[in-house]
């Protein structure tokens, strides 16, 4: 049985969190920046709008992300860096611990799902709300679970992998 990546990332310390956000990054649109970390109302499955959320449609998602890196932020901390590959789903994520992952990722039903080479599995909901882009944790079957993540940055500068450099 696949592990869920979900209940095991969101109970990571943020303790790396500073260092990552100081890698600088130019944000590629300028509209995600600067948001919070926070969604209200309910959700709905499918491409309904529940609460203010419209689910972000597959090919809408692979035009912004396709060789791209997005930052992930909850409540106000960098949680994460994922760059997507150009020419296939391979995805690449860098937590705030230092730590990286390599999976693949997929879509159905409306749920971004990731297989990781490490064994890990987790699916997520990608909503717009308002200004915002959402990552809602979800279960395979669409129930919601875990914690929000807001997009803060979409660049191309690729998510570096391994311990911060020192000096």
């Amino acid at each position: 049985m696949r592990k869920s990546l979900a209940f095991i990332l969101w109970t990571l310390t943020l303790s790396a969190a500073p260092a990552l956000a100081q890698e600088q990054a130019t944000p590629v649109d300028p509209g995600l920046t600067d948001q919070s970390d926070q969604a209200t109302g309910s959700t709905e499955d499918g491409d309904g709008d529940a609460g203010g959320m419209t689910d972000i449609a597959l090919e809408d998602w692979r035009d912004m992300v396709r060789g791209r890196t997005v930052t992930y932020s909850i409540g106000g901390d960098i949680w994460a860096r994922e760059t997507y590959d150009t020419g296939s789903d391979t995805v690449w994520i860098r937590l705030a611990d230092g730590s990286c992952m390599e999976g693949i990722w997929t879509w159905a039903a409306g749920v971004y799902c990731f297989d990781w080479t490490s064994g890990e599995f987790s699916c997520f909901r990608h909503v717009r709300a308002d200004d915002q882009i959402l990552v809602i944790p979800v279960l395979e079957d669409g129930t919601g679970i875990g914690t929000i993540q807001t997009v803060t940055q979409i660049s191309d500068v690729p998510a570096s992998c391994g311990p911060e450099l020192t000096s």
